[in-house]
This record gives C-alpha cells, sequence and structure tokens, in this order.
C-alpha cells in the first residue's frame, strides 16, 4: 500500500473530477461514484489509474489540510469469486460473517471491527488496522465482485503517521456516508 503524502502536498493538485457544492463542500467524482468532503479537503488524482497487474484502480488521494488531518486512499478491486456478492442484500448474519472474513484478512495488522456505516442502504464495514507505518481505518463495501475500499489515517506534515482520535473517525463516517453511486445515463 503506498503511502506518500508529503509529495502530494507540494504537487499541484487535479482538480478535473473536483466540483464545488456550495461554499462548504467539495465533491469528490469518478466514473462509479461520488463522495461529499468538507471544503478544506484536497483532491490527488496524480496516481489514479489501474495497476500494472490490472487488478487495482486507484480512484484517488483525499486529504484534508489540518495539521493532523486525515487522508484518504480509494481505490476498487474485482473478485471474480465474489461476483454474486453485495453487501446491502446480505442478512444481518451473513454480514457478520464477511466482518469476520476481513479481520482474518487483516489480521497480520492487529484488525479490529469498529462499525458499519450506510450510504442510503449501502453498508460500510470500518475496521481498524495498525502496521508498521501506524494506525489506519479500512472501509468496504462489496457489489457483485467489485470492492470499494477506502484506507485512512492521519499525517503529520513531514509524512509521520499520528495517532487517529475520535474526530479522524467521525470525519471518515460522515464521508463514507455521502457515498453514490453514479447512475449510467440512458
Amino acid at each position: 500500500m503506498k503511502r506518500i503524502f508529503a509529495a502530494a502536498l507540494l504537487v499541484a493538485v487535479l482538480t478535473a473530477s473536483v466540483c464545488a457544492m456550495g461554499a462548504d463542500d467539495v465533491v469528490f467524482e469518478n466514473k462509479y461514484y461520488t463522495l461529499t468532503l468538507p471544503s478544506d479537503w484536497k483532491i490527488d488524482l496524480s496516481d489514479a489509474g489501474m495497476d500494472e497487474d490490472g487488478e487495482y484502480e486507484d480512484l484517488g488521494f483525499l486529504y484534508s489540510r489540518e495539521d493532523d488531518g486525515l487522508a484518504i486512499e480509494a481505490g476498487l478491486e474485482y473478485y471474480e469469486n465474489m461476483k454474486d456478492v453485495s453487501l446491502w442484500d446480505m442478512s444481518a448474519e451473513e454480514l457478520e460473517a464477511h466482518v469476520e472474513e476481513l479481520l482474518e484478512v487483516y489480521e497480520f495488522d492487529d484488525a479490529a471491527y469498529l462499525d458499519t456505516v450506510y450510504a442510503g442502504v449501502i453498508p460500510f464495514v470500518i475496521i481498524h488496522c495498525e502496521d508498521e507505518d501506524g494506525e489506519y481505518y479500512y472501509a468496504e463495501t462489496v457489489t457483485n465482485g467489485y470492492v470499494v475500499n477506502f484506507y485512512a489515517y492521519a499525517l503529520d506534515w513531514e509524512s509521520n503517521y499520528l495517532p487517529l482520535r475520535a474526530k479522524h473517525l467521525d470525519a471518515f463516517r460522515s464521508i463514507l456516508e455521502s457515498f453514490e453511486p453514479v447512475t449510467a445515463e440512458e
């Protein structure tokens, strides 16, 4: 997982996919969904695109300009074995089983379940993890094999990881709750 933040702050932010929504909001938009971000957030699309293997699509890097602000990496992956899976179609028991599987995947980072938040009917499972770089949140939803995921962490201006606090989780939840799929025009 790449974790570049300092360089992102120094380069010009690409704004082709960003449009303002009033004085208080910034909208991050791609061909799959939109997210509403607080007005002080910036978006870096310089690394957006498919990885070399064509298995992971980097959708952008979103970050707060606060001294201990949150940074979010947005991505998309496809898993053929999950082509019939959508989290919002799951029963409570099936969703709980999905959470357990996710915790197993991230067990090497001491994963702990935090919450499931909803953007309308779309659930996002949020877990807390910690690796050699520091603490981070991971959130995902699944639809027909596509995993929409977000890695969120707090950094200082020298790209050092900072402890995550309640304000970071609150901001992350709020951003996830603003998720809206892009509907195909007919």
